[in-house]
């Protein structure tokens, strides 16, 4: 983790992706999320930028608690949420067939260049 930490503190934006499991991310990105725990300390997150993809396999609905967990992460650590890219997708590649979240994923990638 110590070389994440390190390509942490130099980064402008987070992105954060996991397939949804249960209405829950997944337990490597829950482990993940868990050892951001020394910045809630230290605050070298404040004020940098953050957004999430999230796929979910019923349905982009089971997105939410996810979404608010880490909305509510990121509060504590004074990360500024962009917002969240969510699809319905089972399979790998199946968010290729979604022009919705294709669509959001531009919009999301635009509003990271203006930044």
């Amino acid at each position: 983790m110590q070389s994440q930490y390190e390509q942490i503190d130099h980064a402008d934006v987070l992105i954060f992706g996991s397939p949804i499991y249960w209405f829950g991310p997944s337990g490597i990105m829950k482990n993940f999320l868990d050892r951001f725990r020394p910045y809630y300390g230290n605050k070298k997150l404040l004020n940098k930028k953050a957004a999430l993809l999230l796929p979910a396999g019923t349905s982009t609905e089971d997105c939410d608690l996810t979404t608010e967990l880490f909305k509510r992460s990121f509060e504590a650590l004074d990360i500024n949420y962009l917002g969240a890219v969510t699809a319905k997708a089972y399979d790998i590649g199946e968010v290729n067939a979604d022009a919705n979240a294709l669509a959001n994923i531009d919009q999301l990638a635009s509003l990271i260049n203006t930044l």
